[in-house]
Parts: C-alpha cells; sequence; structure tokens
C-alpha cells in the first residue's frame, strides 16, 4: 500500500511537470517573434529582402530589464524516506514571493510556502496506547533566496533557449510544521520550528518580456526536523503499523506566474 501511496506521488509529480513545461512552451514559443523582412530600393522598379532575425547589439541592449518581481506558485510538496512514506500529502501547495534584480543574471529574494498533508496511526504505539488516529501536518516555509540566471550569448544559441530563462537557486529556510491531532481532542496541537537549505533551478518563459512570466522551480531541502528521530510513532510489539522514526527530506515543484516591473 506505501509503494502504491508513493508511486501515485511520483506520477502526480510527473503530470503536473509535463503539463507545465506544455504549456510553458508554447508561451515561449508566441512570445518570441518571427524574423521580419523588410525592403530597400535598388532601384525605382527592384527591391532586396533585409533579414532582420538577428538583433545587433544595440537592439540587445533594449532589451528591458526586470528590476523587481511578485510570484504567485501552485504546486506539489513531498517527501522522501520513512516520513514520505508516512505523510499522504494534500495538494496543492501554495507560494508567494518578492524578488529584487541586481541585473540580468543575480537576484535575492524573500518568500513563503504553506502544504498541509495527513497521517494515519491506528495502532498502538510507543507515545500512542490506542494509536495517534488521524494528524493534519501543516509545513508553513519563509525563505531567503540567491537566484543565478544562466544567460546564453544569443549569437551563439536559438532564440528558444535565450527566452527559457534558465536559473540555478539556493535558499536558507525557516520551517514551522503544526501537527494537529484530530482523533484526540484531548491533545494540544504539537509544533516545531526547524531551519533548513534548498537548492534546485528552473525556467521563466515570457508571456511579455520582462513584464510577465510562466515560471518552473524544481527544489530538493534539507530540513532539519525536530520530530526526525521521534519515537511516539514507533510501533509496540504486536502492533500493526506506526514508524520507527521520520527521516526524509522534502521535494518541490512549483509553476508560476511571474510579474515584473
Amino acid at each position: 500500500m506505501k509503494s502504491v501511496t508513493k508511486n501515485s506521488k511520483l506520477i502526480y509529480s510527473f503530470i503536473i511537470f509535463l503539463t507545465a513545461i506544455t504549456v510553458s512552451n508554447t508561451i515561449a514559443s508566441e512570445a518570441i517573434s518571427k524574423p521580419e523582412t523588410l525592403t530597400t530600393p535598388k532601384n525605382q522598379n527592384e527591391t532586396t529582402p533585409i533579414n532582420t532575425s538577428q538583433s545587433s547589439p544595440k537592439e540587445e541592449k533594449n532589451i528591458p530589464e526586470r528590476v523587481y518581481s511578485f510570484n504567485i506558485s501552485s504546486g506539489l510538496t513531498t517527501f522522501s524516506g520513512n516520513r514520505g512514506d508516512a505523510y499522504e500529502d494534500k495538494g496543492p501547495s501554495l507560494g508567494l514571493s518578492f524578488l529584487y534584480y541586481f541585473n540580468k543574471k543575480m537576484a535575492i529574494g524573500i518568500g513563503t510556502a504553506y502544504s498541509k498533508h495527513y497521517m494515519l496511526v491506528n495502532s498502538p504505539t510507543r507515545g500512542f496506547s490506542q494509536g495517534a488516529g488521524l494528524i493534519e501536518v501543516s509545513m508553513l516555509e519563509s525563505f531567503v533566496l540567491y537566484r543565478y540566471y544562466v544567460n546564453f550569448d544569443s549569437t551563439a544559441t536559438n532564440k528558444f533557449i535565450q527566452y527559457t530563462n534558465p536559473y540555478l537557486t539556493t535558499r536558507a529556510e525557516f520551517w514551522n510544521q503544526t501537527n494537529k491531532y484530530v482523533d484526540l481532542t484531548n491533545s494540544p496541537n504539537d509544533t516545531h520550528n526547524s531551519l533548513g537549505v534548498a537548492l534546485g533551478g528552473g525556467f521563466e518563459f515570457p508571456i511579455k518580456v520582462a513584464r510577465s512570466y510562466i515560471g518552473i522551480e524544481a527544489l530538493y531541502h534539507f530540513v532539519n526536523f525536530q520530530d526526525t528521530y521521534t519515537q511516539l510513532y514507533r510501533p509496540v510489539d504486536g502492533s500493526s503499523e506506526g514508524y520507527n522514526d521520520l527521516t526524509g527530506n522534502v521535494m518541490t515543484l512549483f509553476a508560476s506566474y511571474v510579474v515584473g516591473w
């Protein structure tokens, strides 16, 4: 049963990724203008076509730059290891972020993201003699980020690569985790604060260059959750279910609508 759940998470992530890529590719293709053909007279009766598909250095400099951007995001947050086996992800995850651009290559920003998950333990464990029952897990993440755009020289690369805006990113994160014991009405919520870092990358496909984009970002998070080695859900002798610990890292896949100015 756990393997089926884990496979469904992977399938769900793959479907989101393919859908986002397909939509973004369509938008990017429409945003990339087709080469224009101009004519200049050789004489009164003859014209010669001029190909303007190659931008001059002066024209490249005239491409507008972003100074700020605001991102509204939605996607999937899931986990590896025992935590991934224990949690059922309730999507979608939601996020907001704000970025400041030093130039076309470097940006810093702040943001937040929220996800919800469920855990079910009906058998006796070391922490719950009758089982913990249904546990609702809320994850609220705050972060600061650094982003580096891998901008290619447009004279050496096709226009599609130029307009996908690939980037690498790293984040320092603060996670607030709340466990609500739904079936144990007398048990208070269990809250933990943890630190983490994330590494990953993404693409931004323009709707209108420097003004609006569709973004895709994948991250792998290393988070030192305080309940990583908890024994509360460790099965006792004769128990049919439980978890020896909650080890595992975090994986996120988000699609974003980006507004720049």
